[in-house]
């Protein structure tokens, strides 16, 4: 039994020590994570919102203001909002993206798959999740 606790590994050799290398690594990998959520979402929402009119306008305001039964002009002109789209539309949307992506920008994708993969990845992400945010707000106005 004294051979045995002789082979036995030092607990210390186990843990891993945090080196420069190591450091630089995570931080990268961390930047590389903001960077793909920051791309992914500003794509969504270009093509989301100012293409296809799935959400309002950023800024937008109606197109006058009432005050004490007073009419007033805005004074900086914004656009007029417009409501969120239907989640049947924004489902299909967010199937048009996953068939875009992973049909038509699939030999672009394999050229360079880690990072713009990703962010095609979250891209069709963001577009179910705001269906699924839309799907429950119509299921709150329909429910007593």
């Amino acid at each position: 039994s004294g051979e045995a606790l002789e082979k036995v590994p030092l607990m210390e050799s186990a843990v891993p020590l945090l080196s420069a290398d190591l450091l630089r690594s995570t931080s990268r990998k961390f930047l590389n994570s903001v960077a793909v959520y920051i791309v992914s979402r500003e794509w969504q929402d270009l093509l989301s919102v100012y293409i296809f009119n799935m959400h309002p306008m950023p800024h937008c305001s109606a197109a006058t203001m009432q005050l004490m039964g007073w009419t007033f002009a805005p004074l900086v002109v914004t656009p007029e909002c417009t409501r969120h789209a239907a989640a049947r539309a924004q489902f299909l949307y967010a199937l048009a993206l996953l068939m875009v992506v992973s049909v038509a920008l699939r030999p672009i994708l394999d050229a360079s798959w880690r990072l713009t993969g990703r962010v095609c990845a979250k891209f069709v992400g963001w577009g179910c999740a705001d269906a699924i945010v839309q799907l429950m707000r119509e299921q709150e106005l329909d429910s007593p």
